[in-house]
């Protein structure tokens, strides 16, 4: 039998392994902040956000350590487009 810990870090394991293949598929870092027509978000600012809720999740709300999400300093990489490269994102949930 499995705990719910063990099921939480393979489904986040698992999802976090497959955003990070599909990063690795755009054939230029450029293209990780460019937006395509009819979307608000690049895809390193989308996986910015996901990183993110992860840390305040199981930080705050399962860990209870007291963390407090930054969006503005988690966010900032993305301003400056291709100042965070997708190798850099595929390890920030490691």
């Amino acid at each position: 039998m499995t705990t719910l810990a063990d099921d939480l870090t393979r489904l986040f394991v698992r999802d976090l392994e497959a955003l990070g293949r599909e990063l690795e598929l755009f054939p230029a870092e450029a293209g990780v902040w460019q937006t395509a027509p009819g979307t608000t978000n690049s895809a390193g600012t989308l996986a910015l956000h996901v990183c993110g809720g992860l840390r305040h999740f199981v930080g705050a709300v399962l860990g209870q350590t007291g963390y407090v999400r930054d969006r503005d300093a988690e966010l900032a990489g993305a301003a400056s487009r291709g100042s965070i490269y997708s190798p850099r994102l595929a390890r920030r949930w490691t």
